[in-house]
């Protein structure tokens, strides 16, 4: 219920949620959530799912399990994102980013950060687990939304397989990180990717 005053709270332990489109989904109108997951297995069966996705404003907390998809396994649009460990891993094919009002946008990553129309802030924090994909972590910009909208990414002492991208206008850092991939992020004058490693 979009109207509700009362937060949605989600803790996995353990099991497996499976859904098609998406293995947990939330609702960009329905914000002050709490998903954690801390063993379990989370996934999307569809080809193009994505394992976790949120939309809403709401906080979002990996501490451990396997969240997989042969797409994309998290794609954070509004919120807060926590990575503290587990298994997080998407497609291996090149990754794509597209505009989408009502949906994910981006293939083939481990965690991609893509603010939605609603431009609300993103915080993510990614201190441990395993992150895998054409892109291990791609931040982006699909709405074309302004530059004053906050969205940060911080890394640390974290192994990432697959390419680090930042196309979008967030504050992407890294701190003793280390990427079995390229690091690209978009000048901000051309637009063009510039190799950082």
């Amino acid at each position: 219920d979009a109207s509700s005053e009362s937060s949605a709270i989600l803790t996995v332990n353990g099991g497996t949620i499976q859904g098609y489109a998406y293995g947990i989904s939330g609702n960009g109108n329905r914000h002050g959530t709490q998903v954690t997951v801390n063993g379990g297995t989370i996934t999307a069966s569809n080809s193009d799912g994505v394992a976790i996705y949120q939309p809403q404003d709401g906080e979002l907390t990996i501490n451990g399990g396997n969240i997989k998809s042969a797409n994309t396994a998290i794609e954070i649009r509004s919120g807060s994102l926590t990575v503290t460990g587990g298994m997080i891993s998407g497609g291996m094919n090149e990754p794509l980013v597209n505009a989408n009002s009502n949906g994910a946008t981006t293939t083939n990553t481990g965690i991609a950060i893509a603010q939605h129309t609603t431009k609300k802030p993103i915080n993510v924090r990614i201190t441990g687990g395993n992150i895998t994909g054409g892109a291990a972590v791609y931040e982006s910009n699909p709405q074309n939304n302004d530059e004053d909208c906050s969205v940060s990414v911080s890394m640390e002492n974290v192994t990432l397989s697959g390419n680090v991208k930042s196309t979008g206008f967030g504050n992407v850092t890294m701190d003793t990180v280390t990427v079995d991939g390229n690091v690209t992020k978009a000048d901000s004058t051309t637009g063009e990717l510039v190799i950082l490693n």
